[in-house]
């Protein structure tokens, strides 16, 4: 799946939230309700032939155990999130089952999926609430196709080995199908929303954008590298598998075990957040130039 394909898919899925989320809205017009019922079966289609491309032909313990580190380690940096938010609500019970480290989920089969499912769970009960410390609706849908594929790999090693070459044009179809349905029907049915109901229509309107190039950038944004480097205020530690996020742009970083992470922004100066495991949200400042430069996030634990 090319760069283009990649951004109308996830362009798909931003949409298909929106509807999820205007239930009402979405019903109370007959052939929008039929529209993007259609709309979001090709989506859920294309999401189904992407996962049977990325299968890689490398035997069933090899890719057991890939698929198994790929899950344990979004876990890893999911509850992390979901730590700093009970310790904001003050949840002792939930933050104590949320101070996970690998050895923790390190089990066998049967408990290690036993145990991502039951996070799966936690992060979908709280997506709406956690929206505000980095988890994104994609990161979840990410997660949930992880543990989806660890445990069609362990019922059935045969699906979980091999790649579907011939589903690459069906997927470009679709694509296509979708972009259909979107430019010819939708957008068309959305326009009434517009002073009815603005948030459902701006919502919309926001999910609908081609992010090729990342984050609504425009084409001719001219940008820079930074690297961020995320430290311990105190003790001046380097802080690993934080989230970075820059202002205005969709996209989210994960920093290496080395805490840092090279990040390619517009130049000039730029806002960014960061989160991390028993550490309070900062916010930083970057004056982003043609030269690339190090960046240090000073941050505050709990």
């Amino acid at each position: 799946m090319d760069r283009k394909q990649d951004a109308l898919f996830k362009k798909g899925k931003r949409i298909i939230l929106v509807f999820a989320k205007y239930p009402e809205p979405v019903n109370s017009v007959l052939k929008l309700k039929e529209s993007a019922g259609r709309y979001k079966i090709i989506i859920v289609e294309v999401d189904g032939i992407i996962r049977g491309q990325i299968k890689d032909i490398k035997g069933y313990a090899a890719q057991k155990l890939e698929i198994r580190n790929d899950a344990i380690e979004q876990a890893l940096v999911m509850v992390g999130l979901v730590y700093v938010y009970a310790m904001e609500i003050k949840d002792a019970i939930l933050a104590s089952e949320m101070k996970l480290n690998k050895s923790d989920l390190d089990l066998k089969d049967d408990l290690c999926i036993a145990k991502l499912k039951n996070l799966d769970e936690v992060f979908n009960e709280n997506k709406d609430e956690l929206l505000d410390y980095g988890m994104t609706p994609e990161m979840i849908v990410e997660y949930t196709g992880y543990v989806e594929d660890l445990e069609t790999c362990l019922e059935n090693p045969a699906i979980a080995i091999g790649i579907r070459h011939s589903e690459t044009l069906k997927l470009v179809v679709k694509l296509e199908a979708a972009e259909l349905e979107l430019s010819g029907t939708i957008e068309n049915l959305m326009k009434p929303f517009k002073k009815i109901n603005p948030d459902f229509f701006n919502e919309f309107e926001s999910a609908n954008k081609d992010t090729v190039l990342g984050s609504h950038k425009k084409r001719s944004a001219v940008t820079g590298l930074i690297n961020v480097i995320l430290k311990d205020k105190n003790t001046l530690d380097v802080i690993a598998e934080g989230l970075v996020k820059m202002d205005g742009d969709e996209e989210i970083y994960l920093t290496s075990k080395l805490g840092s992470v090279l990040i390619k922004s517009e130049m000039g100066l730029q806002k960014g957040n960061v989160v991390a495991m028993g550490y309070k949200p900062t916010s930083f400042e970057a004056a982003v130039s043609e030269v690339e430069q190090d960046v240090v996030v000073l941050m505050e634990s709990n």
